[in-house]
């Protein structure tokens, strides 16, 4: 049919069919102009029926071609011409290698995981948002319709031209197969589409790539059309437990039945898709492929590629990659904001993990520890919360919706779950404390090394190889890359002017540089390297052509105010990358920088934009290499892990593990510690010397004293990273050594150290301090014990009357069962409130004697019985100043 047409065997050889469709045949086609391969679609107009005027079928064709072929964006298939002879229609479009999402789903033995689904909707996304921008709704958005290039971009084809059902008989395979992603209101009226209706057509391709079935699919065509009208689609997590709840809802609500109850846009339905995703352009400049055929392991048939990184199979793998190491290594090499946090579960692959059912949260948490004593993995909670666990502790948390990170995650856990799934980290012990570090930094190292100063090759390789294994990680930074250069050669000074103001306003990131003649083109050439060369064929003293035979090291633009075809010809083939026509108007100039782009990148391309690495390391063997760009995929090599980086453009930032734990480990840590308490020189009077002799201290003995105090950690932790610097920073161990070294002489020093007597005796006789310890099912958090009898009872609170009063009963009861407890202290981390006070002066009383058997009126004495009493002391931890001060029975 298409050799008949003589203006189009003029231009284009026909090579093969290579498709068909309901409303046309695809060819694949060389444009004989340009030597490029072009598609060919010839519509077939003879489908029409009476039920669409012909003529005016013709018309909205070449409207809807016309609009189309304005749209220019890496997510639309280009059509760069349309014609018709005989009642023949033809379009030329961009030729894409690549297969239809409808391939994709069909040959994908194993569920497609949902963080691909999900940037192909981001893709989607990107591209409806900019046709609606530009006025032009696509009406037949599904799988079919959607095309993954070999270089793992998303394509959307056929604007526009598909009509629908109503408009064509329904015997038509291609229009059946659209009415499945039609939205209620175009099976209504097609009049009615709008922005909305596409967005509910890509929420139900997006539903068949996660779930591998259309929602509304049912044997019969009318049972279909009455299930789009009414049916509500179960939600794809309840299909598959792994996909995450949240993105259920999302294609869910665009799926709404009526079009208000849906997104207003695509770009908001892209926000909340853009949570779930690892970057939302990783398909970029990745190569997309369904392998069934067994590779590198022979448990990986099926598994998705994006170029050699695995993103999903029945059961996720790493690529061991370094050999001549005894302890096996590897790299998950993964595209990733570090602040988007969705690329955690790839990794850990919590869902894998065991389920509980709905219970309360913490009461389950304490029983997967207590059931799992040393247990290293991840506890994921309502698809939205994680907990970081290694060896029995919690070393952190994240609530990925929030972007909340530690303590303050686990502060606000919900009462209840509805789901909650742990997943122990059997091949990796140590991946849960790498995550926690990577999402919180480290404890930095080395900070902005950089090779200006540092030869940072010769430094990595002392770093990882000494003898002293290196365990951390290392953030390379790309940010320092100038920009890439391009000479302007034209004598034309409001052409110079107009493309350095457009780029400028655009905020394009390339430097100009402008040559008007070839002579000085020339020379400048010699000693400077650019990226470009936008070159006038005519020039004042030369043309192009004699810059071309000269220099072609350098891809070359044309721009030309002629129209003659041989000329242009001539120089495309004499190596010439583009050429336009030039006008000076807005539109040329924004032609000019897209041409730009497409040559030599965009700001976020790989070479100009910033780009960062995050590489874990365990015994110096690299464990986990992330990778995170604005604009796609860029991969390490395996064989030196460093060879990809221009260190002379780097900056590098090393990190060793931070341990921090969650306050909730806090308890579990302390209660198999025991501070003791020893003297450093015997030598040395004590506390309890000025006691006996009734003296006061100077502050020259005061802190001879205290220095020569001793506080030893005994820890039962064996097997616990850096357990002394977690027990030292907890607020337990800075407690007791204030009232050790602090609090005694505090009272020594006030004029009521009299009436303090039973504690003021008791403190300096304590050798020992334990925590969480357990009295005939009563537990205390610290006890302080003089040798083996526990004389002082402590916890701490947030100062509320409860927590105080529920303090001061359980320990009388031990006091009573005991009698060994001489005193009590409540350290509050907030202020008491006036009930506490109450509360304070209900239970105590003045002590009826003193050590120094003078009457006392202050206040702080629990009697038990007859026999037994208690001293009651109120302390205040102020968080802001980290200071502790006593507030009852005041000192002064």
């Amino acid at each position: 049919m298409l050799h008949l047409i003589k203006e189009f065997d003029k231009n284009y050889k026909v090579e093969r069919k290579i498709g068909s469709g309901g409303m046309g045949d695809v060819y694949l086609a060389t444009d004989k102009r340009l030597d490029r391969s072009v598609a060919v679609k010839v519509l077939k107009i003879n489908n029409i029926d009476n039920l669409l005027n012909r003529n005016e079928f013709i018309d909205r064709f070449r409207h809807e071609a016309k609009s189309v072929a304005k749209l220019s964006h890496p997510n639309i298939v280009g059509i760069y011409d349309f014609g018709n002879q005989d009642d023949t229609y033809y379009m030329i479009m961009e030729y894409l290698e690549g297969s239809n999402l409808t391939k994709l789903i069909k040959n994908s033995k194993h569920k497609i995981p949902y963080t691909l689904v999900v940037n192909i909707g981001i893709q989607m996304c990107n591209a409806l948002q900019y046709a609606h921008d530009n006025k032009v709704i696509h009406r037949d958005v599904k799988p079919e319709n959607i095309i993954l290039n070999n270089n793992g971009i998303v394509k959307l084809t056929d604007f526009g031209i598909v009509l629908m059902a109503k408009d064509i008989e329904s015997k038509n395979n291609d229009i059946v197969g659209s009415i499945l992603y039609s939205s209620p209101e175009q099976l209504h009226d097609s009049s009615s589409v709008n922005e909305k209706s596409d967005l509910y057509s890509l929420g139900v391709t997006l539903y068949e790539m996660l779930t591998g079935k259309n929602p509304f699919n049912k044997e019969e065509i009318s049972d279909s059309i009455k299930s789009i009208m009414f049916d509500i689609p179960e939600s794809p997590s309840n299909i598959y437990t792994e996909i995450p709840i949240g993105l259920s809802n999302i294609i869910l609500k665009s799926l709404e039945k009526k079009s208000n109850d849906r997104y207003n846009n695509v770009k908001e339905m892209k926000k909340e898709l853009s949570a779930f995703a690892d970057q939302e352009t990783i398909l970029e400049n990745s190569y997309i492929d369904v392998d069934n055929k067994p590779s590198l392991d022979n448990n990986l048939n099926g598994t998705i590629r994006i170029k050699n990184t695995l993103v999903a199979s029945s059961d996720y793998k790493s690529i061991t990659q370094r050999t001549g190491i005894n302890k096996e290594s590897t790299i998950i090499k993964k595209n990733f904001n570090i602040k988007n946090y969705s690329w955690i579960n790839n990794i850990s692959q919590i869902n894998q993990g065991i389920k509980i059912n709905s219970d309360y949260t913490k009461i389950s948490i304490n029983k997967i520890l207590n059931n799992n004593k040393k247990f290293s993995g991840f506890i994921f909670i309502d698809n939205d919360i994680i907990l970081f666990l290694y060896k029995g502790l919690i070393y952190g948390a994240i609530n990925i919706s929030k972007g909340e990170v530690g303590n303050n995650v686990y502060k606000n856990l919900p009462d209840k779950f509805d789901s909650l799934i742990y997943k122990e980290s059997n091949s990796n012990e140590i991946l849960p404390l790498i995550i926690s570090n990577l999402i919180t930094s480290g404890l930095e190292i080395y900070k902005d090394l950089d090779n200006i100063n540092t030869n940072l090759r010769d430094f990595l390789r002392l770093l990882l190889y000494k003898e002293d294994r290196f365990d951390g990680f290392i953030e390379i930074s790309k940010e320092k890359i100038p920009k890439k250069s391009i000479l302007y050669v034209e004598d034309d000074r409001i052409s110079q002017l107009l493309l350095s103001k457009y780029l400028k306003e655009n905020d394009s990131p390339y430097e100009l540089f402008i040559s008007e003649s070839v002579n000085e083109a020339l020379e400048r050439v010699k000693v400077n390297k650019y990226d470009l060369i936008i070159l006038d064929y005519f020039l004042g003293d030369s043309t192009a052509k004699d810059f071309i035979k000269k220099y072609h090291d350098v891809p070359i633009v044309l721009t030309t105010s002629s129209n003659n075809s041989d000329i242009l010809l001539e120089m495309l083939k004499e190596g010439v990358k583009d050429y336009i026509t030039k006008d000076n108007t807005p539109q040329y100039f924004k032609r000019v920088s897209t041409i730009i782009d497409n040559i030599i990148g965009t700001l976020g391309g790989a070479d100009i934009g910033p780009k960062n690495y995050y590489i874990a390391y365990k015994d110096s063997i690299p464990v986990i290499s992330l990778i995170t760009d604005n604009n796609g995929t860029s991969e390490t090599k395996e064989s030196d892990i460093f060879s990809d980086f221009d260190l002379d453009y780097c900056s590098l930032n090393i990190y060793a593990y931070s341990t921090d734990i969650l306050t909730s480990s806090i308890p579990i840590v302390m209660k198999n510690i025991t501070l003791d308490l020893d003297k450093k020189d015997k030598k040395i009077a004590g506390y309890n010397f000025f006691i006996e002799s009734n003296e006061h201290l100077t502050l020259d003995l005061e802190s001879k004293i205290k220095n020569n105090l001793d506080i030893k950690i005994i820890s039962n932790h064996k097997e616990q990273p850096n357990i002394d610097q977690i027990v030292l920073s907890s607020l337990y161990y800075k407690a007791m050594n204030w009232l050790i070294k602090d609090y005694f002489p505090l009272i020594n020093h006030s004029n009521k150290n009299q009436e303090m007597s039973i504690i003021y005796e008791n403190l300096t006789k304590i050798n020992n301090i334990r925590f969480f310890v357990d009295f005939s099912g009563k537990e205390i958090p610290i006890v302080l014990y003089n040798n083996d009898s526990p004389s002082i009872f402590a916890t701490f609170g947030n100062g509320d009357t409860n927590s105080i009063n529920s303090f001061i009963e359980n320990s009388i009861d031990i006091k009573k069962s005991l009698g060994h407890a001489e005193a009590l202290i409540y350290i509050s981390t907030e202020m008491y409130d006036n009930k506490a006070i109450d509360l304070f002066n209900k239970y105590t009383k003045p002590s009826a004697f003193s050590l120094f058997t003078r009457k006392s009126n202050q206040k702080g004495i629990i009697k038990v019985d007859d026999k037994k009493k208690l001293q009651l002391n109120l302390i205040h931890y102020n968080v802001k100043t980290n200071n502790f001060d006593s507030v009852l029975p005041p000192l002064f």
